[in-house]
């Protein structure tokens, strides 16, 4: 189990994340994807990114890095430790 804490939140017309601190990460700013309404968006770069401000909120939970594969090589929902072809039912 991993504890992040919320320093940024981002909004844009397609997705809202978050950046966050406690969490070893090879890119720049560290973040969560936390809702998209586009299979395909991936990239956080396009989003208005503010500093969180308001009371600590604290994230709780196991992490799991999802690849970055074209978005018909898997299904969104699928995590990158299943196979490709046992996602879908």
């Amino acid at each position: 189990m991993c504890c992040l804490r919320v320093v940024t939140i981002a909004r844009g017309e397609h997705a809202i994340a978050v950046g966050v601190l406690g969490v070893p990460c090879a890119d720049r700013n560290p973040h969560i994807l936390l809702a998209t309404d586009r299979p395909d968006h991936r990239s956080v770069k396009d989003l208005d990114w503010k500093p969180w401000d308001k009371e600590a909120l604290l994230l709780k939970g196991q992490l799991k890095e999802w690849p970055m594969a074209k978005p018909d090589d898997r299904p969104a929902h699928q995590p990158a430790d299943q196979p490709a072809d046992q996602g879908a039912t």
